[in-house]
């Protein structure tokens, strides 16, 4: 309640429109980690989102499903809850991995994230069309998700990618602008 007068006598009608207008101004990132099959990628976006959140930021983690165990050997659902961390469980068609059973486990993984999120970014777009409140402002994905700029555009959503390491064009523009 800090910030707002205590106990204003307003009717539960006002309380919830009270909620969701503050829930509208809140900082709320989407997290993308490359999540079929690579736990390390998971894990360390669970542990950036329970930092993000701990700052009063929303946080919504876009994974699958057989990552739930993981994350919640991190966070019970309940912490994640608590902590305003939602997770949207990717779709996945996983006899499209047979369509490309030539490719090396890398990029099968990555073309079935990038191939759930196209319809994710697709709802996410007619939400924000349709003047949605509490949808993503900001997005950070995995480095690997390559194909994310594009579908990031197409919702006018910021982009950064900065799981694992940096590019050498990166680390050599960080050097320079702190001379």
């Amino acid at each position: 309640m800090e910030g707002r007068i205590a106990d204003a006598g307003n009717s539960p009608a006002d309380e919830e429109q009270i909620q969701i207008r503050e829930s509208s101004l809140r900082a709320h990132v989407l997290v993308i980690p490359l999540s079929i099959i690579s736990v390390s990628h998971v894990m360390s976006a669970v542990l950036l989102s329970a930092k993000l959140a701990k700052q009063d930021i929303t946080v919504t983690i876009f994974t699958d499903r057989y990552m739930l165990p993981h994350i919640h050997l991190l966070h019970a659902p309940e912490a994640l809850q608590s902590l305003d961390i939602r997770l949207a469980i990717m779709n996945h068609d996983e006899w499209e991995r047979e369509l490309h059973e030539d490719w090396s486990r890398p990029f099968q993984d990555l073309y079935d994230v990038m191939r759930a999120a196209e319809p994710y970014f697709q709802n996410m777009a007619s939400a924000r069309s349709s003047g949605a409140a509490g949808l993503p402002t900001c997005v950070i994905a995995d480095m690997f998700c390559l194909w994310a700029q594009i579908l990031f555009d197409v919702v006018s959503i910021k982009y950064t990618s900065k799981f694992g390491r940096k590019r050498e064009s990166e680390l050599v523009y960080e050097r320079n602008s702190f001379r």
